[in-house]
């Protein structure tokens, strides 16, 4: 079994019907508004007040291609409603890591080593707090974790995850 880097995660639900729909239209279809609603719902099932929002950040070719961050969308309403500062821009991912969806479970975790830092030239705003962490769905724990180890590394005192929703599919081992 492998130990996921966070602590604590905080969800709306499974990730199926109408949340399901609701994240695919963040994900894809450019509904940022929706992305940003969904965090401000998110906001009351957090159970320990963070003092800085970290979005999970997508691989720079991947964004210009979407044009947003799905999970900077989410972090930006959850932090409007819980009152904290949202830190976009501090975490970066160095790797394209490609799509995870056909990975099993240990692919999906090989896939992420190494593919988070902190930006260079700046000066993490986690350091010394309790950062929580956020994205769209949560599979395998991987990519919240290869990013909470960048955290935990670079002198956050507690890591935690919300995320709209939670696969309910396991995958496979292999």
């Amino acid at each position: 079994m492998i130990t996921p880097s966070y602590g604590r995660v905080w969800a709306l639900g499974l990730h199926r019907g109408v949340l399901r729909e609701a994240v695919h239209h963040v994900k894809f279809s450019g509904r940022q508004a929706l992305g940003e609603a969904l965090g401000r719902y998110l906001a009351p099932m957090v159970g320990e007040l963070p003092d800085v929002v970290v979005p999970i950040p997508l691989h720079p070719v991947r964004q210009r291609e979407r044009g947003y961050n799905q999970a900077e969308c989410i972090a930006r309403g959850l932090a409007a409603e819980l009152g904290v500062p949202v830190a976009a821009g501090d975490l970066v991912r160095v790797r394209a890591t490609g799509q995870q969806a056909r990975r099993d479970r240990h692919a999906r975790w090989r896939n992420l080593a190494r593919a988070f830092a902190v930006r260079p030239g700046r000066a993490p705003a986690w350091v010394g707090r309790h950062a929580l962490l956020v994205d769209d769905v949560l599979t395998t724990g991987a990519t919240a974790s290869a990013a909470a180890d960048v955290l935990w590394a670079t002198g956050a005192r507690a890591v935690n995850l919300a995320v709209i929703a939670v696969s309910d599919r396991p995958v496979p081992v292999a």
